[in-house]
Protein backbone atom coordinates (compact mmCIF):
# COMPACT_ATOMS: atom_id res chain seq x y z
CA UNK A 1 0.00 0.00 0.00
CA UNK A 2 1.34 3.46 -0.89
CA UNK A 3 2.12 6.19 1.62
CA UNK A 4 -0.83 8.28 0.38
CA UNK A 5 -3.20 5.34 0.73
CA UNK A 6 -1.96 4.71 4.26
CA UNK A 7 -2.47 8.36 5.19
CA UNK A 8 -5.98 8.35 3.72
CA UNK A 9 -6.87 5.22 5.69
CA UNK A 10 -5.53 6.79 8.89
CA UNK A 11 -7.58 9.95 8.32
CA UNK A 12 -10.72 7.90 7.71
CA UNK A 13 -10.11 5.82 10.84
CA UNK A 14 -9.55 8.95 12.93
CA UNK A 15 -12.72 10.51 11.54
CA UNK A 16 -14.62 7.33 12.36
CA UNK A 17 -13.38 7.41 15.95
CA UNK A 18 -14.39 11.04 16.29
CA UNK A 19 -17.87 10.42 14.91
CA UNK A 20 -18.32 7.40 17.19
CA UNK A 21 -17.40 9.40 20.31
CA UNK A 22 -19.15 12.61 19.28
CA UNK A 23 -22.42 11.42 20.82
CA UNK A 24 -20.90 11.40 24.34
CA UNK A 25 -21.16 14.68 26.28
CA UNK A 26 -19.57 15.19 29.69
CA UNK A 27 -20.90 17.18 32.66
CA UNK A 28 -24.35 17.82 31.22
CA UNK A 29 -28.08 17.47 31.90
CA UNK A 30 -30.39 14.68 30.83
CA UNK A 31 -32.95 15.38 28.12
CA UNK A 32 -35.35 13.26 30.19
CA UNK A 33 -34.53 15.26 33.35
CA UNK A 34 -33.74 13.65 36.72
CA UNK A 35 -36.74 12.26 38.62
CA UNK A 36 -35.27 9.80 41.12
CA UNK A 37 -35.77 10.63 44.80
CA UNK A 38 -36.80 13.90 46.38
CA UNK A 39 -34.76 17.09 46.52
CA UNK A 40 -32.27 15.81 43.95
CA UNK A 41 -31.12 17.78 40.93
CA UNK A 42 -30.20 17.14 37.31
CA UNK A 43 -26.72 17.80 35.94
CA UNK A 44 -23.13 16.56 35.95
CA UNK A 45 -24.03 13.45 33.92
CA UNK A 46 -21.87 11.80 31.28
CA UNK A 47 -24.41 11.23 28.49
CA UNK A 48 -24.53 9.24 25.25
CA UNK A 49 -27.25 9.86 22.69
CA UNK A 50 -27.22 7.46 19.76
CA UNK A 51 -29.88 5.69 17.71
CA UNK A 52 -32.69 7.41 19.61
CA UNK A 53 -31.34 6.20 22.99
CA UNK A 54 -30.19 8.42 25.88
CA UNK A 55 -27.88 6.93 28.53
CA UNK A 56 -26.54 8.89 31.50
CA UNK A 57 -24.14 8.07 34.34
CA UNK A 58 -22.73 10.15 37.19
CA UNK A 59 -21.38 9.83 40.73
CA UNK A 60 -22.89 11.69 43.68
CA UNK A 61 -22.06 12.14 47.37
CA UNK A 62 -24.81 10.36 49.30
CA UNK A 63 -27.46 12.70 50.76
CA UNK A 64 -25.58 15.73 49.40
CA UNK A 65 -25.54 15.86 45.61
CA UNK A 66 -23.76 15.13 42.33
CA UNK A 67 -19.99 15.40 41.96
CA UNK A 68 -18.62 17.74 39.29
CA UNK A 69 -16.50 15.59 36.95
CA UNK A 70 -13.36 16.30 34.98
CA UNK A 71 -14.31 14.80 31.64
CA UNK A 72 -15.95 11.53 32.64
CA UNK A 73 -13.85 11.16 35.83
CA UNK A 74 -15.48 11.68 39.25
CA UNK A 75 -13.44 11.95 42.46
CA UNK A 76 -15.07 10.56 45.61
CA UNK A 77 -14.01 10.04 49.26
CA UNK A 78 -13.26 6.74 51.00
CA UNK A 79 -15.53 5.40 53.73
CA UNK A 80 -14.32 4.98 57.30
CA UNK A 81 -13.18 1.63 58.66
CA UNK A 82 -16.14 -0.63 59.44
CA UNK A 83 -18.43 0.85 56.79
CA UNK A 84 -20.24 -1.41 54.36
CA UNK A 85 -21.51 1.35 52.07
CA UNK A 86 -19.63 3.89 49.97
CA UNK A 87 -19.96 7.60 50.74
CA UNK A 88 -20.90 7.99 47.07
CA UNK A 89 -23.56 6.51 44.79
CA UNK A 90 -23.54 5.93 41.06
CA UNK A 91 -26.65 7.28 39.38
CA UNK A 92 -27.97 6.12 36.03
CA UNK A 93 -30.66 6.97 33.52
CA UNK A 94 -31.54 4.92 30.46
CA UNK A 95 -34.13 5.95 27.91
CA UNK A 96 -34.63 3.66 24.90
CA UNK A 97 -37.02 6.13 23.27
CA UNK A 98 -39.02 4.50 20.48
CA UNK A 99 -36.74 1.44 20.32
CA UNK A 100 -38.62 -1.74 21.26
CA UNK A 101 -37.19 -4.84 22.91
CA UNK A 102 -34.04 -3.18 24.25
CA UNK A 103 -31.91 -4.36 27.17
CA UNK A 104 -29.70 -2.06 29.24
CA UNK A 105 -26.88 -3.65 31.23
CA UNK A 106 -24.45 -2.30 33.81
CA UNK A 107 -20.86 -3.44 34.36
CA UNK A 108 -18.53 -2.39 37.20
CA UNK A 109 -14.83 -3.19 37.49
CA UNK A 110 -12.07 -1.88 39.72
CA UNK A 111 -8.29 -1.79 39.65
CA UNK A 112 -8.08 -4.45 42.39
CA UNK A 113 -9.68 -7.13 40.24
CA UNK A 114 -13.23 -6.76 41.54
CA UNK A 115 -16.02 -6.97 38.98
CA UNK A 116 -19.76 -7.04 38.61
CA UNK A 117 -20.64 -7.61 34.99
CA UNK A 118 -23.64 -7.34 32.69
CA UNK A 119 -26.43 -6.78 35.20
CA UNK A 120 -29.81 -6.09 33.57
CA UNK A 121 -31.07 -2.81 35.07
CA UNK A 122 -34.63 -3.77 34.19
CA UNK A 123 -34.43 -6.23 37.11
CA UNK A 124 -34.21 -3.43 39.69
CA UNK A 125 -37.78 -3.04 41.00
CA UNK A 126 -37.59 0.51 42.40
CA UNK A 127 -36.41 2.37 39.29
CA UNK A 128 -38.08 5.75 38.89
CA UNK A 129 -39.80 6.29 35.53
CA UNK A 130 -40.34 9.42 33.48
CA UNK A 131 -41.83 8.78 30.06
CA UNK A 132 -39.68 6.01 28.56
CA UNK A 133 -36.71 6.74 30.86
CA UNK A 134 -35.77 4.64 33.93
CA UNK A 135 -33.50 6.03 36.64
CA UNK A 136 -31.98 5.12 39.99
CA UNK A 137 -29.28 5.94 42.52
CA UNK A 138 -27.32 2.89 43.69
CA UNK A 139 -24.43 2.12 46.00
CA UNK A 140 -21.91 -0.62 45.23
CA UNK A 141 -22.44 -1.73 48.83
CA UNK A 142 -26.08 -2.54 48.03
CA UNK A 143 -26.91 -6.14 47.12
CA UNK A 144 -26.36 -7.49 44.48
CA UNK A 145 -23.56 -5.07 43.48
CA UNK A 146 -21.61 -5.95 46.65
CA UNK A 147 -21.09 -9.47 45.27
CA UNK A 148 -18.12 -8.15 43.28
CA UNK A 149 -15.84 -8.02 46.35
CA UNK A 150 -16.48 -4.36 47.23
CA UNK A 151 -14.49 -2.61 49.99
CA UNK A 152 -15.75 0.96 50.54
CA UNK A 153 -12.80 1.81 52.80
CA UNK A 154 -10.14 1.13 50.14
CA UNK A 155 -8.72 3.61 47.67
CA UNK A 156 -9.68 2.35 44.24
CA UNK A 157 -10.55 3.31 40.68
CA UNK A 158 -13.96 2.10 39.52
CA UNK A 159 -14.98 1.85 35.88
CA UNK A 160 -18.76 1.85 35.42
CA UNK A 161 -20.24 1.09 32.01
CA UNK A 162 -23.83 1.27 30.75
CA UNK A 163 -24.81 -0.32 27.42
CA UNK A 164 -28.14 -0.61 25.61
CA UNK A 165 -28.64 -3.31 22.97
CA UNK A 166 -31.54 -4.07 20.65
CA UNK A 167 -33.60 -7.27 20.52
CA UNK A 168 -30.86 -8.91 18.42
CA UNK A 169 -28.07 -7.98 20.86
CA UNK A 170 -26.66 -5.22 18.65
CA UNK A 171 -25.26 -2.20 20.51
CA UNK A 172 -27.37 0.95 20.29
CA UNK A 173 -25.56 3.19 22.79
CA UNK A 174 -23.06 3.02 25.63
CA UNK A 175 -21.53 5.35 28.18
CA UNK A 176 -18.90 4.90 30.87
CA UNK A 177 -17.50 6.85 33.80
CA UNK A 178 -14.52 6.45 36.13
CA UNK A 179 -14.81 7.03 39.87
CA UNK A 180 -11.50 7.65 41.63
CA UNK A 181 -11.95 6.93 45.34
CA UNK A 182 -9.34 8.30 47.70
CA UNK A 183 -7.89 10.87 45.30
CA UNK A 184 -7.84 14.56 46.29
CA UNK A 185 -11.24 16.06 45.39
CA UNK A 186 -11.65 19.21 43.33
CA UNK A 187 -12.23 22.40 45.42
CA UNK A 188 -15.87 22.49 44.27
CA UNK A 189 -16.39 18.94 45.56
CA UNK A 190 -14.80 19.81 48.92
CA UNK A 191 -17.10 22.85 49.24
CA UNK A 192 -20.17 20.79 48.38
CA UNK A 193 -19.23 18.10 50.91
CA UNK A 194 -18.59 20.64 53.70
CA UNK A 195 -21.90 22.39 53.08
CA UNK A 196 -23.73 19.09 52.90
CA UNK A 197 -22.26 17.73 56.14
CA UNK A 198 -22.97 21.04 57.88
CA UNK A 199 -26.57 20.79 56.69
CA UNK A 200 -26.87 17.22 58.00
CA UNK A 201 -25.38 18.31 61.33
CA UNK A 202 -27.82 21.20 61.61
CA UNK A 203 -30.76 18.89 60.89
CA UNK A 204 -29.55 16.53 63.63
CA UNK A 205 -29.18 19.44 66.06
CA UNK A 206 -32.74 20.60 65.35
CA UNK A 207 -34.06 17.09 65.97
CA UNK A 208 -32.23 16.86 69.31
CA UNK A 209 -33.46 20.32 70.31
CA UNK A 210 -37.01 19.27 69.44
CA UNK A 211 -36.72 16.16 71.59
CA UNK A 212 -35.40 18.21 74.52
CA UNK A 213 -38.30 20.68 74.26
CA UNK A 214 -40.76 17.80 74.30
Amino acid sequence: MSYKALMAAAVLAFAGLNSASAAVVNDTNLTAGWHNGTGTVDGHFTVDQENGVELGLRAAIRFIGPITPSGNVYVAPQSTIGSTLALWNFEYSYDPGANAGTTTKLSITDNHGGSFLNFDLGLIPDNAHAGTASQNSENIGFFPFSLGGFDPTAAAIYSIDLTTTDSNGARLASVDIQVNVGAVPEPSTWAMMILGFCGLGFMGYRRRAGYSAA
